[in-house]
């Protein structure tokens, strides 16, 4: 096993350099052969069904909530030229929901306040994240008053004289 390969070299056609194209084709052939008969048999087997125990349909439907909220935030605040549709948003989490729950059985009892922390957060700051962080200063105005600039005695200020108020 001169190749690191796996497959003894004298199998691909020796050691001379040279290479044996007769016998990589027909290995290749046997190998095509093989994969045609493997999925010939993947087609025809139904795929694995799952009971799903109540407490798998628990855990689904606790992912499936986070999830639709989630991405309803998620799709407001980074996507929303996307016009992300409701019933689009819970088909995906209908989707992803049955896949977190394989992974993590245990549902999001399971993260603890780490994920509570963070999916928190993501509400709070997430649909602000465009805004700007400090609002714009107003200008100074002035507290000096001039009395009957034209206006029947109303005391005026210059600020308002000199902007033409």
């Amino acid at each position: 096993m001169d190749n690191n390969s796996g497959v003894p070299s004298e199998d691909i056609g020796g050691n001379d350099g040279g290479g044996d194209v007769e016998g990589l084709s027909a290995m290749g052939s046997d190998l095509s052969a093989k994969f045609d008969e493997l999925a010939g048999k993947a087609l025809k087997e139904e795929p694995e069904k799952i009971e799903k125990t109540p407490e798998m349909l628990a855990c689904e439907e606790e992912f499936n909530g986070a999830l639709v909220a989630f991405g309803t935030v998620t799709a407001a605040t980074f996507a929303p030229g996307w016009m992300l549709q409701p019933e689009e948003i819970k088909d995906l989490a209908g989707l992803y929901s049955p896949l977190l729950a394989k992974y993590f059985p245990g549902g999001m009892a399971g993260f603890g306040p780490e994920l509570s922390a963070v999916v928190g957060t993501v509400f709070i700051f997430g649909p602000r994240l465009y805004m700007p962080r400090k609002l714009e200063e107003e200008p100074e105005k002035s507290k000096e008053v001039r009395g009957d600039a034209a206006n029947d005695g109303v005391s005026v200020s210059i600020d308002a004289v000199q902007s033409g108020a």
